[in-house]
């Protein structure tokens, strides 16, 4: 998984590159992708440090792409990728419940990515 198919899947879930917010979450998802373990916080913390932004603006800018891609119904389409109903259409999720479900299917991706091979045996996967 890079940048790119993290980019395409938030535009296909209608969170906008215009949007400041885009880019930190797709940093955030970048840093969680690489790092299982790490709690949303850290993640938060981590960008802070390289971007110069504090963590509430880092949050609220997030939370902004969030609403408009909700607004415009974009975030539905995590039910078609799931199969079944992640998104209810009469509550947008907060940053960390959208976060934390982007982040379950690009871990799912990298399982079912034949070109993934992991150099050395990861149990934290499975």
């Amino acid at each position: 998984m890079n940048t790119n198919d993290i980019a395409e899947l938030l535009i296909y879930l209608g969170i906008m590159p215009n949007k400041q917010g885009f880019g930190y979450m797709e940093a955030v998802l970048e840093v969680l992708f690489d790092n299982e373990r790490m709690t949303l916080r850290q993640a938060y913390e981590q960008i802070s440090a390289t971007s110069g932004s504090n963590i509430c603006t880092i949050d609220s800018c997030i939370r902004n792409a969030i609403h408009s891609a909700y607004e415009n119904e974009k975030l539905l389409r995590l039910n078609e990728i799931f199969g079944f109903e992640v998104i209810d259409s009469s509550y947008c999720p907060t940053n960390h419940e959208l976060i934390s479900l982007i982040a379950r299917h690009l871990k799912t991706m990298r399982i079912k990515d034949d070109r993934y091979h992991p150099g050395k045996d990861r149990k934290d996967i499975a």
